[in-house]
């Protein structure tokens, strides 16, 4: 009698076939009709993410099964399942850490199906507008400037006794003056090795020299202290740049999403005093941003809180002269108000944001207040002014006026809130038309899954 627990399953028993199957219709997965047909093909993939920790990691089948997982987040993207791709992309991330623990395995795939619920929760909450009204960034674009100063030409590589020696000396007084040179030349070592790292097996042992660094600073409860020195935020700060620029080069997405989740836990949340005003501007950006970007069940924050760092985002942007960061930061900070029922202080801040993309000219951001000033008219019972402001815009833009990706989609987004205001009033025509000119843009910039969506609604 067979021992394997999951010879059961349909899924296993087709397994190599499916594998087959989806190698050889890979480039097909971004058709709608093949999509469809790989996603039932694979829906055994929901109950083996409930039975994981049955799986050994020295199963022969998880590469195959990584594969087979993977295609069917593909699928599930092209249909716009975002539920279904988000697990499907969790079990791709556990068996790609298959030679870790089982707690470790449960632990890792927990967060992403949370991660992932969240997401699904969030975007279900308006079904009649839904699509338009969320312009934030769902995750950090970190940023990729070269940092400012020369870097210091470390005499030693990490990894050798030297360096050994070193990390000892920081351990025993990690936060004192005297020994703020040593960190910068460490750090210094580790940035001027980053650029020659091109071996994964390189990067990987960079990326332990952040960590013992890193932890040297999370380990101390000295991080905790109201009299906190402002130069341990920033290294701390500078390690974890570091760390996200290691992984992206390593094209760990999972475990960059984790790590930022880990910084913001170990690091942020800890802090008892305000980021001060001597940290640079790009850091103390980065860090209002995370207290936004990442989830609420990461960062502890209800609506009152990330309204407050909306505030200070857009206050840090305007230093900084970046002008559409500052009216996206507007634009979060009004979606808070809205969750929070407060809507007077709410249509003002779209109206501010408004303005100011007007005053700069920066098409995407009209447009965007445009989506949310209209979304407030509908909230406030009024779809006839919602859909006016959208239709005044429509005869203000053309195609031709728009350019690059991120302008068309906004351009092709406020026609989605079109078609679902009329959809709303019952207008069959006014849906199809804007959800089928929604459509083509949407073409236009190689975003094939939100074509289709558009083109189901235009014959809905």
């Amino acid at each position: 009698m067979s021992t394997d627990p999951l010879e059961g399953m349909t899924i296993m028993r087709e397994l190599a076939e499916i594998r087959r199957e989806v190698e050889e219709k890979w480039r097909q997965l971004t058709q709608p009709d093949h999509a469809s047909d790989i996603l039932e093909r694979t829906e055994g993939v929901e109950e083996l993410v409930l039975r994981i920790d049955v799986l050994s990691p020295a199963d022969h089948r998880i590469a195959d099964l990584r594969e087979v997982a993977f295609a069917r987040a593909v699928a599930a993207k092209t249909l716009g399942r975002s539920r279904e791709m988000d697990s499907a992309l969790a079990l791709v991330g556990v068996l790609s850490l298959s030679a870790a623990g089982t707690e470790r395995v449960r632990s890792v795939l927990h967060f992403l199906e949370e991660s992932a619920q969240q997401r699904e929760e969030h975007h279900g909450l308006e079904p009649d507008f839904s699509l338009a009204v969320d312009s934030f960034p769902d995750s950090p674009g970190l940023p990729r400037e070269q940092d400012s100063g020369a870097c210091v030409e470390a005499s030693e590589e990490p990894g050798t006794p030297s360096w050994d020696v070193q990390v000892g000396v920081l351990k025993r007084s990690p936060y004192t003056e005297q020994n703020d040179q040593l960190w910068d030349e460490l750090i210094a070592a580790c940035r001027s090795n980053l650029p020659t790292a091109r071996e994964s097996s390189e990067l990987s042992a960079l990326q332990h020299c952040l960590g013992e660094l890193m932890e040297i600073i999370t380990d101390n409860p000295g991080l905790a202290s109201p009299h906190l020195r402002p130069e341990i935020i920033a290294r701390a700060v500078a390690l974890h740049r570091l760390n996200q620029r290691v992984m992206e080069e390593l094209g760990d997405s999972i475990g960059a999403r984790l790590d930022r989740n880990k910084f913001f836990q170990s690091v942020l949340s800890r802090l008892l005093v305000d980021v001060p005003t001597s940290i640079s501007l790009s850091d103390r950006i980065l860090i209002a941003r995370y207290h936004l970007d990442l989830s609420p069940d990461v960062t502890g924050h209800g609506n009152t809180e990330r309204s407050r760092y909306a505030t200070r985002l857009a206050e840090l942007y305007q230093r900084n002269d970046d002008h559409n960061g500052e009216i996206m930061a507007f634009l979060e900070k009004g979606a808070c108000l809205e969750k929070m029922g407060r809507y007077s202080e709410m249509y003002e801040v779209y109206e501010q944001a408004l303005t100011l993309s007007r005053r700069y000219d920066l098409v995407s951001g009209i447009i965007w207040s445009t989506i949310r000033l209209s979304y407030g008219h509908f909230l406030a019972k009024d779809p006839r002014s919602a859909t006016q402001l959208l239709l005044d815009l429509d005869d203000r833009l053309t195609y031709d006026d728009v350019s690059g990706v991120n302008e068309r989609e906004a351009y092709a987004e406020a026609k989605v809130a079109l078609g679902n205001l009329f959809a709303y009033a019952g207008s069959h025509d006014g849906s199809r038309r804007y959800h089928g000119e929604a459509a083509e843009v949407f073409t236009s910039i190689g975003n094939q899954t939100r074509a289709w969506e558009c083109r189901q609604k235009a014959l809905g």
